[in-house]
């Protein structure tokens, strides 16, 4: 059990944490002077943009996180619009996981990969707004891109690390360098499309945890760390719903819940790196309350499915990875048997 807790040491930009930090409360406040945390919402989301972070070139840097908050964003606009085709909306998650999936492994962009794509289709499938209003929607997602990208900027100038080589090789290349990347992606989309599946079936609020779950387990690289990583998120998941059923007996102002939030986040991405299980018992209480303070959802029915939702994702997500591991490895023994001089 002590493993499950155990922080790695992890030479960091001291300044990732901090700024990503700063940019939330930024937008919360944003959000609460103007009295349109719909504005919050969605400009949190463009965030994510910001944790495909990686020390290299300004240059490859801004083009690489530029593509990656125009895909993100295109990703989110999709699930909405799938939101009015019921039935489309696991294929297009899946569809959109399996892509991202792809692209991502060839250039080598392993955490988070493809998790965040996957989560923002999945969250705009259960999110249902006139379509008059999804251009202004899109463009407080584009806002949060554009500022994801500003702090990164900001990030890599304060970085004092050594800059990461980025390998520039032509897409076919990288391709057939990697002979299991269509058998991963296609084993990572149908894991996804699964999850959308059953947690559109299940009376649970905030189905897309279901499906962010899934893919949470699904970023480990083999079948034991993911085993782990499985592990770890159940036990940070209920370690942080019972700190979140503590600060549900507190009284508190919108400014102080934002105070809180920002507080629990900063925690939340500084031991993300560090530890799983640490970086859960935060993220809980965040996603709960930002759930709170941007839809007013109430605390205790959201506790209880959040923990069902992770529960049942993670195993989804768990069970795929065993499949993969146990099916490739049979694949291969039986190559091997059969085609000893290959």
């Amino acid at each position: 059990m002590k493993k499950y807790f155990q922080l790695q040491v992890v030479k960091d930009n001291p300044f990732r944490v901090i700024n990503i930090s700063l940019m939330l409360f930024f937008i919360l406040m944003l959000g609460f002077i103007w009295h349109n945390f719909k504005l919050s919402s969605f400009a949190s989301l463009g965030l994510f943009t910001y944790f495909y972070y990686q020390n290299m070139s300004i240059r490859v840097l801004m083009k690489r996180l530029s593509l990656i908050g125009i895909s993100l964003s295109l990703s989110f606009m999709l699930g909405i619009c799938s939101h009015y085709v019921s039935w489309s909306s696991p294929l297009l998650v899946g569809g959109i996981a399996c892509i991202s999936r792809f692209v991502l492994r060839l250039y080598a962009i392993h955490k988070p990969g493809a998790l965040f794509f996957a989560m923002l289709s999945a969250m705009g499938a259960t999110i249902q707004i006139p379509l008059a209003q999804l251009p202004i929607s899109m463009a407080y997602v584009l806002f949060g891109v554009f500022l994801a990208i500003l702090i990164a900027c900001v990030t890599k100038c304060l970085d004092k690390r050594p800059e990461q080589s980025v390998q520039s090789l032509p897409f076919l290349q990288r391709f057939y360098r990697d002979p299991l990347v269509i058998v991963d992606a296609i084993f990572y989309g149908g894991a996804l499309f699964l999850s959308v599946y059953i947690s559109h079936a299940l009376p649970f609020q905030n189905p897309y945890w279901v499906t962010l779950a899934c893919a949470s387990v699904l970023v480990a690289e083999h079948l034991e760390a993911a085993k782990e990583r499985h592990i770890q998120y159940l036990l940070g998941t209920i370690i942080g719903l019972g700190v979140s059923t503590i600060l549900s007996f507190l009284t508190l102002s919108i400014f102080q819940m934002i105070m809180l939030i920002t507080l629990l986040y900063g925690l939340a991405q500084y031991f993300v790196i560090c530890n799983y299980t640490v970086a859960n018992i935060f993220i809980n209480p965040v996603a709960l309350l930002l759930s709170m303070l941007l839809k007013g959802s109430a605390l205790f029915p959201l506790i209880e499915y959040r923990f069902l939702n992770i529960f049942i994702g993670s195993l989804i997500g768990l069970a795929t990875a065993w499949i993969m591991s146990v099916g490739l490895s049979h694949y291969i023994n039986v190559l091997k048997k059969t085609h000893p001089y290959i």
